[in-house]
C-alpha cells in the first residue's frame, strides 16, 4: 500500500491486488460496504490518524475511492473543516 499526504486535510492511499489479497479481498467488494471494506477503512483511518495527524475531531470526512485498473484502486480521504459559528 502506498500512502500520501496530499496537503493539510488529505491523505490518499493506492492499494494494489497484494493489498488486496493479503486482506482476502477482491476490489469489487469495497463498492458494497462489507464487513472486510468497513475493517479496511477502520485501519485506514487510524493509520490517518496516528501517521498524518489529521484527525477529524467534530469535521466530517469525505472517502473518494476511485478504481485504478481491475486490480487496484486510489482512496482519497479529505477533512471537511467546518467553518467557525
Amino acid at each position: 500500500m502506498n500512502v500520501e499526504k496530499i496537503n493539510e486535510t488529505q491523505i490518499q492511499f493506492m492499494l494494489n491486488k497484494s493489498d488486496l489479497l493479503s486482506r482476502d479481498m477482491c476490489i469489487t467488494e469495497i463498492a458494497y460496504g462489507s464487513e472486510k471494506t468497513q475493517q479496511l477503512f477502520r485501519e485506514l483511518m487510524e493509520q490517518v490518524v496516528a501517521e498524518y495527524h489529521l484527525n477529524p475531531d467534530n469535521n466530517q470526512l469525505k472517502i473518494v475511492s476511485v478504481p485504478l485498473s481491475v486490480d487496484s484502486i486510489t482512496i482519497t480521504v479529505s477533512r471537511i473543516d467546518t467553518p467557525p459559528n
